[in-house]
């Protein structure tokens, strides 16, 4: 027995080895070398080995402009020959970088058919040196004052409102350096022009997302988790908004930039913060109701929209079907949107003036990023009374 014990414990030590002939020892105390040499690997090698590892496990998002949250230097997603890029603005040059690489997640820009806006769309980085060698010569005024007739084209409603409308457009492509926003509520029958107010405004506002009777999913898809002001709200056909919790909730916080909505995913099994701040526009037939809604109503300007005679049509305009004047009004819209984006990316990091304008609560929060982003411009006064107009109905 005590032999046979022994015998056990020398198998467990490897002694079998001593049975082998002496080329097979040698091989076998080679293979024992090189698994010993395996435990002390080049720390340099070790290191680059564990960034492979880093970058392959990084998770991917998609974002429409990436900022930092106002930090860092504004990534501007677009279509540059016929590629999704970013455009970024340093050192008085634009440059196109295909992503954006941090530590813990790479950023990506989304390709043409993934965006629910128009993408902005350039034919070659040199088309895009075009526009900031134009929009150096711009001001907020300046744009101001070239969005007015185009929404003068297409709009036949009072005069007051298609200020607001063409002060909002330029703001829309701010709105992110403010920390609250107003919204627009458009009511009117069928054929008032109610729509077409938000078609304009989709044309030439700020990645304008138009949706149609929008739920909640719909309002988390588009303005995500990564920061934000990703886009600007249409909502059309908005009548049951007032009847929806998730969306009023939605819009009551979606006025301040820090206003976030927690949802949980279920295919990760993770509670997921949205952003609900951006700009938005609520069209209906009538106004949300009081009972359910006064927290939104509190935060929106609302005007009646009445059955006019515009110049022209937006809708046959954005489908010129090769008709010569229609084409070369796409391409006056098409032209300025770009110019707005181009500007907005050299002067993203441009001073805000805090200004006193003799009004508290939530007046003051539904008028004074307008009149900031206006302020010592021509433009301010008409503004001003434009605004003025609106907290006296």
């Amino acid at each position: 027995n005590n032999m046979s014990k022994h015998y056990e414990d020398s198998n467990n030590n490897d002694f079998s080895s001593s049975f082998l002939s002496p080329s097979s020892r040698n091989n076998n105390a080679n293979r024992k070398i090189n698994n010993n040499n395996k435990q002390y690997t080049d720390p340099e090698e070790n290191k680059q080995k564990e960034q492979v590892a880093e970058k392959i496990e990084k998770r991917k998002y998609q974002a429409y402009k990436y900022s930092n949250r106002g930090k860092g230097i504004l990534h501007e997603a677009v279509i540059v020959g016929g590629l999704p890029v970013f455009l970024k603005y340093e050192n008085d040059e634009i440059k196109a970088i295909p992503y954006i690489e941090e530590s813990s997640r790479i950023i990506r820009s989304p390709n043409s058919e993934e965006c629910p806006y128009e993408p902005y769309e350039f034919e070659n980085i040199e088309e895009v040196y075009s526009y900031k060698e134009r929009a150096g010569s711009e001001t907020n005024d300046s744009l101001y004052r070239k969005a007015k007739p185009i929404v003068k084209k297409y709009n036949d409603q009072d005069e007051f409102n298609l200020i607001l409308l063409s002060a909002d457009i330029v703001w829309s492509y701010f709105q992110d350096k403010f920390s609250t926003t107003h919204y627009i509520g458009i009511v009117g029958d069928n054929g008032s022009g109610k729509s077409t107010v938000g078609d304009t405004f989709e044309t030439i506002g700020y990645r304008v997302v138009n949706m149609t009777d929008p739920n909640a999913a719909n309002l988390f898809r588009v303005l995500g988790t990564i920061e934000a002001g990703q886009c600007t709200i249409v909502a059309d056909e908005a009548e049951k908004i007032d009847k929806l919790p998730e969306i009023l909730s939605v819009l009551k916080t979606g006025n301040k930039i820090k206003g976030k909505v927690q949802r949980m995913n279920m295919n990760i099994i993770k509670q997921e913060f949205f952003w609900t701040y951006c700009f938005k526009i609520i069209i209906a037939e009538k106004s949300p109701d009081q009972r359910n809604a006064k927290g939104v109503l509190d935060r929106m300007f609302i005007f009646t929209a009445y059955k006019g005679k515009p110049i022209y049509d937006i809708k046959e305009v954005l489908n010129p079907a090769g008709d010569r004047k229609r084409q070369e009004l796409l391409d006056e819209l098409t032209d300025f949107r770009k110019l707005m984006l181009i500007y907005r990316l050299i002067h993203f990091k441009d001073a805000i003036p805090d200004i006193d304008i003799e009004v508290d609560g939530r007046d003051k929060e539904l008028c004074k990023p307008t009149i900031q982003l206006f302020y010592n411009s021509g433009a301010q006064k008409e503004i001003e009374a434009a605004l003025q107009k609106f907290l006296n109905l």
